[in-house]
């Protein structure tokens, strides 16, 4: 199975993606990846690929908007809607 390869920083084997959508500039580009789909599919050759979206870096926007919002709605049933390890 691929790794994460979205961008990350890396501190977390991958884990703590910035971006989705998008290609960790190191492992090459979105057309980079879709030419390697292009050609293993063409062997016959399926690559399975995690999808994480409940792992982001603390530089995700969803976990910015988390830290930034007001304490009182952070909170749902007693327990905090967004919990991560703050990387700094």
């Amino acid at each position: 199975m691929a790794s994460p390869f979205h961008p990350s920083r890396l501190r977390d084997d991958g884990y703590d993606i910035s971006d989705h959508t998008a290609i960790n500039p190191i492992y090459g580009t979105i057309d980079d990846f879709k030419r390697f789909l292009d050609e293993v599919h063409g062997r016959s050759i399926r690559v399975p690929t995690e999808l994480v979206i409940n792992d982001t870096s603390d530089q995700h926007p969803w976990f910015q908007r988390a830290r930034s919002a007001p304490r009182a709605t952070r909170l749902v049933g007693g327990g905090a809607w967004y919990a991560s390890a703050v990387q700094s």
